[in-house]
């Protein structure tokens, strides 16, 4: 009990502070759909979305045609006129007919880019000893495919490595970067020493593919360079390229883990073949209130395979095209974004994702006989990383979801908020 001054210095709540918080939030986000959400932007917003894809050459766990759903992809983006991210593997990089296709069909509003997860041929490349199954060319396991498991000579080697074959097939470096568990020793370096414009990590995941990302801000930051998953609080410690946040993630139900299955806008999830879900995560991003920025990526990876993600990676490209034709929301490859991204803001922008309907198109109100009754349901996570002189950079994301009832605003509100402080 004596330390609870200290804490409160160091941007704490109490339960009671954050129930009024959350109660405040929740009212105000019932209001919400009556009003414009152009009243409720500080300053102006921009809204971005990117089509990103990446490419692997190698699937070791099932026999599947790894080039149909890059050519498939490109077909629909092209007849769409959208531009477009590809992102390659080593392997994609250096084996098969990926590179050649890409150079012959890609519009020239397209770009390539580096998918950085390891696999024999960029470690045998490096002078690193291959750590993965024997048998296997990429092994999925965390402490082999992602630059984490390695050491940080290890991780500058690989990616020095990558940059020179991009650069060697392209004659060019690598503007965009993209990951699953991108780390700051890695992206330090690359931004550090080629300029890179934009970096990928993933979504919050809970035990996904054997990690847990939680936490970290919804849309995009500047990392520092202790912590990945944290933006930098001063210039000194902010790696100068921003990150963004891929695959599109469920603002309402995801964070009370209440889906068997991701719940993304990858187009082979249940979530991203409903048109339901689709319509509203759109809605939110061109509409709803965000604060500085919004962001989405859409897109799949190639080791899916065609005959999962076809119907609805077409069934999501045409309501994209719809909702380009409104124009809310900008439409471009991620190294455009980094690069507007660096324009817009000198430091890690506040950012909202605001749910106003049940994304599934579910009814979910409880009984309320004397007026409108709310729970609310509020989570903090902070991440505090420290510098070089020993400051701490902390981030908040606060998740609020309320359930109303005689509410003509439908019967589900979720808002997930970031602030640095």
């Amino acid at each position: 009990m004596g330390k609870t001054p200290a804490l409160r210095d160091r941007n704490c709540f109490t339960r009671r502070e954050l129930m009024v918080s959350g109660l405040k939030a929740m009212i105000v986000a019932n209001a919400l759909p009556v009003m414009s959400a152009k009243v409720f932007e500080m300053k102006a917003s921009w809204r971005a979305i990117n089509i990103m894809n990446f490419i692997r050459a190698e699937e070791p766990r099932e026999n599947i045609d790894l080039m149909k759903p890059v050519r498939e992809q490109m077909a629909l983006i092209k007849a769409h006129k959208f531009p477009a991210t590809w992102l390659l593997q080593y392997d994609a990089l250096v084996e098969g007919p990926y590179v050649e296709f890409l150079k012959a069909d890609m519009p020239s509003d397209h770009e390539t880019g580096i998918w950085f997860e390891m696999n024999r041929k960029i470690c045998d490349d490096a002078g690193i000893t291959w750590r993965g199954k024997p048998e296997w060319e990429w092994d999925y396991h965390v402490p082999v495919a992602y630059a984490i498991g390695y050491s940080p000579d290890e991780r500058r080697k690989l990616a020095d490595t990558a940059m020179a074959t991009f650069k060697r097939i392209f004659g060019r470096d690598a503007k965009t970067v993209a990951s699953w568990n991108l780390d700051a020793i890695s992206i330090a370096h690359l931004s550090d020493h080629y300029g890179v414009d934009a970096f990928g990590n993933c979504r919050d995941q809970l035990a996904t593919d054997g990690f847990t990302i939680w936490g970290a801000p919804i849309a995009a930051y500047y990392p520092n360079r202790i912590n990945a998953w944290s933006p930098a609080l001063e210039a000194k410690n902010q790696i100068s390229t921003p990150m963004f946040r891929l695959l599109g993630q469920d603002p309402v139900y995801y964070y009370d883990n209440q889906l068997p299955y991701p719940d993304t806008m990858e187009p082979v999830w249940t979530s991203g073949q409903s048109q339901t879900f689709v319509d509203r995560f759109f809605e939110m991003i061109e509409d709803a209130p965000t604060q500085s920025l919004a962001y989405a990526q859409l897109g799949q990876e190639n080791s899916f395979g065609w005959p999962m993600m076809s119907t609805a990676y077409s069934m999501q490209m045409d309501k994209l095209d719809q909702l380009r034709r409104r124009g809310g929301v900008i439409i471009e490859t991620m190294g455009e974004t980094g690069r507007r991204f660096k324009r817009s803001f000198k430091s890690t922008p506040t950012q909202a994702q605001v749910m106003l309907q049940d994304p599934f198109g579910k009814v979910d109100a409880p009984s309320a006989p004397s007026g409108i009754r709310a729970s609310t349901i509020g989570r903090i996570c902070t991440f505090a990383a420290a510098s070089s002189t020993c400051e701490t950079s902390t981030f908040t994301a606060i998740n609020f979801r309320s359930h109303t009832s005689r509410s003509p605003f439908g019967s589900m509100a979720s808002s997930s908020v970031c602030l640095l402080h």
